[in-house]
């Protein structure tokens, strides 16, 4: 699909999509959206990297199983090419490695595509992974001229093959395990490979053997790679003989056969380690961001957080002016690779719209936008993700990945307070907009104060809720008990059992009803939604679908005024119309409380949006998945 053509394409879907059906990046909108916040353009990225020509990105789409080349920062699609099966690409895009039922070969992906060179596969025949399987190649890397392939197979096989003619060139065993991590030296004349146990062994590609092994030094290992000048090797993972596992990049010289150096500190397996001008290197997990290092003395230099997700993978460009970094869900950001600061640029929507007073604007992961078009207003100091907005409008209060509270002003979008949250779980903000609870802190949002706090972390999932009454009452629900606190902060409260469900539990904003998603095996919906008094605990209402097998509802929202709810509903089996995507395999109910009718189904989409929101009149409603909240207009 060319430029030209992927133009066509949006006018198209304007026209059958009626009113509003672009965005304000002219991409289609689901059928009868109002607008979108952030884009779609950067989504379901997986191997990103950089074309040669220095204008243009090339990444393996995930949903659609092709190969999309996009100019960057605006993302427009140059081209994409229909590839199901890739497992790796090379440098610069023009080639991919496929694998299929029944033949691994390389495909072509230039514009003047070559016949595919299939690969020989003999010495896969009869081996088996450590589970038994057949041990078809699992990881696959290029060289970085692209004249070599490598395999990663399972039982700790790599096989090389020459990527012209498709002849396998050599093979060796690292370990047992299957096979995770593979890298080739800038120069293409080493290999290093992992396995997920700590297994590393150091291949020399020309005289066709093992120079080094790591057994000894790593009991795990999540990622390996070499330094830009090819003198050092690098492994991520835990470290033999430590009295205190933490998670480290190990860097050793191959010359000398030792290790030189250790990034520690790490609460999880380090990942997305890139190389940086000047000297410097990245690290990321998900606890504690990304990390900026002096390569050559191990000191940190710096830090910072992408929205609610970790770094991947990490590339810069040929010109050392772009740095791209692919998260943990598939989405791309640019980076000046100097300043570390984001590109402007279309960006994921990361994050459940918040709707300001008046429904005009509303907020959603770091950043104010216009509803009526989509168009981002205010981007909010530093990074998070919007969860709730004072009575007023004025201030915008959020978290940074369980592990901060921020108060934003609305108007400027500077940081106003920061606390600590102490793990992940839901908060509740009281009807005058002066205090913000957990299940386990309280704080003075107008005096930046912290109430009631508690030393360590505390993770709390869906089995739990948390909301203030109209009076001031404090309910927490954890599991099957709740309990009410008509002083927030007395450490303890009147319990009593609930009988709500178990899946996803919702109060409404004056906390008067609970709604709750329940399992009833005994009919054909495989799951409802209940609507339970509060603290009495009576059953008001049951809202049922008709029709569908195999409900799975993964999101309830009740609009401002508690008159209406919207439920997001999947099929446990997506529909499929295709070998590629599911297609309308999800559905948003939006319910009247009064009349217990359905006034609105939205349908005929292919996202799983889970995070929902409706306006103080519940006629506005926000949905947000993969990247993207789409906004409706209900009347």
């Amino acid at each position: 699909m060319t430029s030209s053509t992927w133009t066509a394409w949006c006018l198209l879907q304007a026209v059958l999509c009626g009113a509003g059906g672009v965005d304000v990046y002219d991409d289609p909108l689901p059928e009868g959206a109002l607008s979108r916040l952030g884009t779609v353009r950067f989504n379901h990225a997986s191997q990103a990297d950089f074309v040669g020509d220095g204008k243009t990105l090339v990444w393996i789409d995930q949903a659609d199983q092709s190969v999309r080349f996009c100019g960057y920062p605006g993302g427009r699609l140059v081209r994409s090419v229909p590839c199901e099966g890739v497992l790796c690409l090379s440098p610069g895009g023009l080639r991919a490695l496929r694998q299929g039922p029944t033949k691994l070969e390389i495909v072509s992906l230039s514009q003047r595509a070559a016949p595919p060179v299939p690969l020989d596969t003999t010495i896969l025949a009869g081996q088996e992974d450590e589970k038994g399987r057949p041990a078809g190649v699992r990881r696959a890397v290029f060289s970085g001229d692209g004249s070599l392939v490598a395999g990663g197979c399972g039982g700790g096989l790599v096989v090389l093959w020459q990527a012209e003619t498709g002849k396998m060139s050599s093979s060796f065993h690292v370990t047992e395990g299957d096979v995770a991590h593979l890298a080739f030296s800038g120069d293409g004349s080493l290999l290093c490979a992992g396995d997920y146990y700590g297994g590393v062994a150091l291949y020399d590609c020309k005289r066709k053997k093992i120079t080094a092994c790591l057994d000894e030094v790593l009991i795990f290992s999540r990622e390996v790679g070499f330094s830009p000048d090819g003198k050092q090797v690098w492994a991520a993972g835990k470290a033999m003989g430590e009295t205190r596992e933490e998670w480290a990049l190990h860097v050793f010289d191959i010359a000398g056969g030792r290790q030189v150096r250790a990034f520690g500190g790490h609460k999880n397996g380090p990942e997305a380690i890139t190389y940086l001008p000047g000297g410097r290197l990245i690290t990321s997990d998900w606890y504690d961001g990304i990390r900026v290092w002096d390569a050559a003395t191990g000191q940190k230099v710096g830090q910072f957080r992408l929205p609610n997700r970790s770094a991947q993978r990490g590339r810069v460009s040929s010109d050392n002016r772009t740095m791209l970094i692919e998260d943990s869900g598939g989405h791309l950001t640019l980076w000046d690779p100097r300043t570390l600061k984001r590109l402007p640029g279309p960006v994921a929507c990361a994050g459940r719209a918040v709707f300001l007073p008046g429904g005009a604007t509303a907020a959603a992961g770091n950043r104010l936008w216009e509803v009526r078009t989509g168009r981002e207003l205010l981007s909010f100091e530093g990074e998070g993700e919007a969860l709730f907005v004072s009575p007023d409008g004025r201030k915008v209060i959020g978290e940074d990945g369980g592990r901060k509270v921020i108060v934003w002003d609305a108007r400027t979008g500077r940081r106003l307070h920061e606390f600590d949250k102490h793990g992940r779980g839901p908060m509740a903000m009281n009807a005058s907009g002066t205090l913000l609870a957990t299940l386990h802190c309280l704080w003075d949002l107008e005096r930046g104060k912290v109430l009631r706090g508690v030393e360590g972390e505390h993770d709390v999932l869906q089995a739990a809720a948390v909301a203030f009454g109209t009076d001031g009452t404090l309910y927490e629900l954890l599991w099957d008990q709740l309990t009410e606190k008509k002083d927030p902060l007395a450490p303890r409260g009147r319990t009593s059992p609930s009988t709500g469900g178990t899946e996803i539990r919702v109060f409404s904003p004056d906390a008067s009803r609970l709604a709750c998603v329940t399992n009833d095996w005994s009919e054909p919906q495989r799951q409802f939604v209940r609507i339970v008094s509060i603290p009495l605990h009576e059953e008001q209402m049951r809202l049922t679908w008709s029709g569908r097998e195999r409900l799975r509802i993964v999101g309830v929202a009740f609009s401002g005024d508690g008159k209406r709810l919207a439920a997001a509903e999947t099929l446990e089996e997506p529909i499929l119309t295709s070998k590629r995507r599911p297609k309308q395999g999800h559905v948003i109910s939006v319910w009247d409380l009064q009349t217990r009718k359905i006034i609105r189904q939205i349908r005929g989409f292919d996202t799983c949006y889970e995070g929902l929101s409706l306006n103080s009149d519940g006629r506005l409603l926000a949905a947000q998945g993969d990247g993207e909240v789409v906004i409706w207009k209900l009347e």
